[in-house]
């Protein structure tokens, strides 16, 4: 956004609707991320890198793990392994960190694409 003065991360306008009801709306927000020493670069990749894996693998082990519920009584218990297995394999094939069950568009399962793209069918 042009003309604003230099230092200013973000702007909110209240708006007010028919009935008197309030909300804020972002107009203009800074993003950018602070700079990153350049000893330190390398160093603060990695370690984005395996969180967003272990995020991923945490929301794909949930989903095994409702999975195996669904199928048979104490079913995680008996799949544990199967399941962390499965859930670590396919974590890095992500480059974003997935939806959780509970903030996805179609209801309690994450949107993943391409899930068992390494894994024959027959498993």
């Amino acid at each position: 956004m042009r003309g604003l003065p230099f230092g200013v991360r973000r702007v909110t306008v209240l708006r007010r609707g028919p009935y008197d009801e309030t909300w804020d709306q972002i107009v203009y927000e800074d993003n950018r991320p602070k700079p990153v020493s350049k000893r330190l670069k390398r160093a603060e990749r990695v370690v984005r890198r395996i969180a967003k894996v272990n995020a991923n693998m945490a929301v794909l082990y949930l989903d095994e793990h409702d999975k195996s519920n669904r199928r048979k009584r104490d079913g995680w218990l008996h799949d544990f392994r199967r399941n962390i297995r499965r859930a670590q394999e396919d974590a890095g094939d992500h480059r974003e960190v997935l939806a959780l069950p509970e903030e996805s568009r179609r209801g309690d399962r994450p949107r993943i694409i391409a899930r068992y793209s390494r894994r024959s069918s027959a498993e």
